[in-house]
């Protein structure tokens, strides 16, 4: 034969009469192999169907934004929550539109996200699957319409939203809207077709009280303002046996309205971290100094914060030394600063000197960056600080107590 045919025989057992006989005689067929291995592989395809992956790989699932009404313009935070469906692969999740009248003024680090503006669109991007948190923040300039300030956000993506606004109702009053709802914090407004549309206006008072300053060059009397200051001050700072120190500062605000605040850093110092009512901020150091703009946390109110998180190299440590800290010294008056050194276990520790005084207990500080604090702790206490970088100074050995060797007495 000029070509062999490869055959083989198989039984197919007909189910399809499940009352034959056990002794009756089954039905056979021959097929060629190719021909078996085909139908073999139709069976596999057929039998195990592939599994769909979800519609989406990735969504915005909340976004709620808070913003401060300003004279010309919307300080807005913006709180997210990302989900990424599928990981190994690249998702892109869009956010909000950014226009002409729109920067943002402060990004986070959320690890394994990427945040960018892309084609005029904030725009987040990943390929690792998983639930990110996250806020930024944005300043929206307010174009001016029948002596109206307005403002818009429009959204990218369809997702659960509300926006709460704070405003000051002695100075600015919000446009009527049947999408606004007032609540005991302020108001909320509902967006229209994924668009937040803000309304607002001096109220006559300050509207005249602006007229009379551009005619005049002054303002009519007013009550006088509180004197800003920094009431309270808290540290924190972690020291690891490589020499790598991280000081997180707290200053506790009192004042009124919008302000600066400035603080002279140590120049051992870098500056990592800034954190003003609990939002990260960008920020620019000049000749040693940084300079902030706070506002209140809550509308007409007289508190806010300022958080600074800062990093040193302080050398290793030896069998025994001293190590001297400096705070950074900010231009408001501080009523009192609190400082706590979390300090390796393996050495004991004196005060040496320093602004500063060693005290047995500081108040329990809220520090938006959070890290772990072990090892021994020494705290400190100043009153009444005015342009001065507090300071102390400790001593320190290797605790042996209890780890030597005894000789045994003959």
């Amino acid at each position: 034969m000029n070509r062999k045919i490869i055959c083989i025989s198989f039984t197919i057992l007909l189910s399809i009469w499940p009352s034959c006989a056990d002794d009756e005689e089954l039905s056979t067929a021959t097929l060629p192999l190719n021909e078996i291995l085909r139908l073999y592989r139709e069976t596999e395809k057929t039998g195990t169907p592939e599994k769909k992956g979800p519609p989406v790989n990735a969504v915005v699932s909340r976004m709620e934004l808070s913003g401060q009404l300003l004279d010309n313009a919307a300080d807005i935070e913006v709180n997210v929550r990302v989900v990424v469906l599928e990981d190994n692969e690249w998702s892109e999740v869009k956010l909000l539109h950014l226009d002409d009248h729109t920067v943002v003024s402060g990004l986070p680090d959320p690890g394994d996200i990427l945040i960018m503006n892309r084609r005029n669109i904030l725009t987040c991007l990943t390929d690792k699957k998983g639930v990110y948190d996250f806020s930024f923040s944005l300043l929206v300039t307010a174009i001016t319409e029948d002596g109206d300030r307005a403002a818009t956000v429009r959204l990218e993506e369809n997702s659960q939203s509300l926006f709460r606004i704070r405003l000051d109702e002695t100075h600015f009053a919000l446009g009527g809207d049947r999408r606004l709802e007032r609540t005991p914090d302020g108001f909320i407004l509902y967006p229209d077709n994924n668009v937040y549309r803000l309304r607002w206006k001096l109220k006559k008072a300050a509207s005249f009280a602006r007229a009379t300053a551009s005619v005049t060059g002054t303002m009519p009397e007013k009550r006088p303002e509180i004197e800003p200051m920094v009431s309270r001050g808290h540290g924190s700072a972690v020291s690891t046996l490589e020499g790598r120190l991280i000081l997180r500062l707290l200053y506790e605000l009192h004042f009124t309205g919008e302000k600066s605040i400035s603080f002279t850093l140590p120049e051992e110092y870098e500056l990592e971290k800034v954190y003003i009512n609990g939002i990260q901020r960008i920020f620019t150091i000049k000749s040693g100094t940084v300079l902030l703009e706070v506002l209140p946390g809550r509308s007409g109110g007289q508190a806010g914060s300022v958080e600074l998180v800062l990093t040193r190299k302080q050398g290793n440590y030896l069998l025994s030394g001293s190590i001297h800290h400096r705070l950074p010294a900010p231009d408001w008056p501080v009523h009192e600063m609190f400082l706590t050194l979390h300090l390796p276990e393996v050495f004991d520790y004196t005060f040496r000197g320093g602004s500063l005084k060693s005290v047995r207990e500081v108040p329990e500080a809220n520090y938006t960056y959070r890290i772990p604090t072990p090892g021994k702790a020494m705290m400190f206490h100043q009153y009444l600080i005015q342009s001065s970088l507090p300071s102390v100074s400790i001593d320190y050995a290797i605790a042996i107590d209890g780890d030597y060797f005894i000789a045994p007495e003959y």
